[in-house]
């Protein structure tokens, strides 16, 4: 019986390892601050993206998928400390900054050798020290620019933030992430590699002869630029002008298009490895932007325009050229990915896969979207409707989208009669959210009651 025995533990073995094997590795690419309108092959005929094109037409694109929000001014951080911790938002606000992130740890434990290079940006500044097995390249997040007695200058390199000894930093991350994947296609592991573009976020610096490829004057804007917003305020400019969006569509496009370059020269790198076939790609980022759509600078608010941004995943059995617009979060990509891994995913992760929907199956993985910024706004997507409650000192004030017929939520709906029944709806919903992801708010009388506290 012995020999038998033998036999058939080293058949297991085998088994064993060739099923290792055959897991697809994960190329994560993950930018910051990016819009989801900022690709060409979703309609965008102002800036040219082949090569996020390219994983439009070979993979899943979703064009719902929204951050759930922030409880700090540096929304980014908290889109990504919930995307790698599983957390949803306020259990997410009470870590301590230093734990090792158990998402990545989840790929480690099922068999993945981890690479990282670029922005990180969750927890503390040495972070990504512990999450990942090799480290090229960290980059700082945000960016300072020295200061020089010239004024900002996008093409001065002394100023510093992206130039480094006259490289641009969304140079240096491409090169490292062809390095490292250079190692990891080299290794029998299969690898979990990420890359962190801190573009598009600011400062927006490039080459001051990139200036030809984009001219701002023949730039198309949306409709929903506006001087000015009801609840915010701006410091500089006073007020939003068409010349003004447009030179800041043209900055923006600018570091993007750099962004995409760079990309390619990684695609290329994983096809001449022999690895594409079996890796998955995820492309997207933390939240998006507002560039004077609505009135408002930045992405400290809950429109569309910076909740939403890019998610695109490619590779082994996903469809291809395919677009979902059922309503998922941008953190609900790590447990998508341990599913197509065969990894088990934590209990304490919070968010869901959207193998589901990627599959074919019509329903969401959420019933309904929630949006947080700190305890000053909050908003909830029910169906095609969007309710947005805003609170300062005794201000109270809540708008009525409805996102089909008004997408770039320009016409507000609340004082209708007719809207009385979706805006209880939203509410109750709501205050369902509040309890689920950690909050402790009473949402009709915070935000609709000028006497609470």
């Amino acid at each position: 019986m012995k020999p038998l025995f033998i036999s058939i533990f080293f058949l297991l073995l085998a088994v064993s390892s060739s099923q290792a094997a055959k897991k697809p590795n994960i190329l994560f690419i993950l930018t910051d601050d990016q819009a989801l309108e900022t690709i060409s092959a979703l309609g965008n005929n102002g800036i040219n993206t082949p090569n996020i094109d390219s994983l439009v037409r070979a993979g899943v694109t979703f064009t719902n998928a929204s951050n759930m929000g922030s409880w700090v001014d540096d929304v980014s951080f908290a889109s990504r400390t919930m995307m790698f911790t599983g957390k949803f938002l306020w259990p997410a606000s009470k870590l301590k900054g230093n734990e090792d992130p158990p998402l990545i740890r989840a790929f480690k434990d099922g068999g993945y050798e981890t690479y990282g290079t670029g922005a990180w940006h969750v927890g503390t500044k040495d972070g990504m020290d512990s999450a990942f097995d090799h480290i090229l390249n960290k980059r700082p997040v945000p960016l300072s620019l020295e200061e020089t007695e010239t004024p900002f200058t996008a093409w001065n390199h002394d100023q510093g933030a992206n130039w480094e000894n006259g490289t641009h930093l969304t140079n240096l991350t491409g090169e490292s992430a062809i390095s490292l994947l250079k190692k990891a296609t080299s290794q029998e592991k299969p690898f979990f590699l990420y890359v962190g573009f801190n573009a598009p976020a600011l400062p927006w610096q490039y080459e001051q002869k990139e200036l030809k490829s984009i001219k701002s004057e023949q730039l198309s804007l949306p409709p929903n630029i506006k001087n000015r917003h009801f609840y915010f305020s701006l410091k500089s400019p006073k007020k939003i002008s068409p010349k003004f969006a447009s030179n800041r569509y043209r900055d923006y496009y600018l570091v993007i298009e750099r962004l995409d370059r760079h990309l390619g020269r990684i695609l290329s790198a994983l096809k001449q490895s022999g690895s594409y076939k079996n890796t998955i790609i995820a492309f997207l980022s933390d939240n998006g932007i507002n560039n004077g759509e609505n009135g408002i600078i930045g992405c400290q608010n809950l429109y569309e325009k910076s909740l939403k941004a890019p998610l695109i995943l490619a590779g082994p059995h996903i469809p291809k050229n395919k677009f979902i617009d059922t309503s998922v979060y941008l953190q609900d990509v790590l447990p998508t990915l341990m599913q197509l891994a065969q990894i088990p995913k934590p209990k304490l992760c919070q968010f869901r896969s959207f193998v589901p929907q990627m599959n074919g199956k019509e329903t969401g993985p959420w019933e309904d979207i929630l949006g947080a910024y700190c305890n000053d706004m909050r908003s909830i997507k029910v169906e095609d409707h969007k309710l947005v409650l805003y609170r300062r000192k005794t201000e109270r004030h809540m708008k009525l989208y409805d996102l089909i017929k008004d997408p770039f939520e320009m016409n507000d709906l609340s004082q209708r009669k007719s809207s009385s029944n979706i805006i209880e709806k939203c509410l109750d919903r709501l205050q369902r959210w509040e309890a689920s992801s950690g909050g402790m708010l009473n949402i009709r009388s915070y935000f609709t009651q000028p006497d609470v506290r």
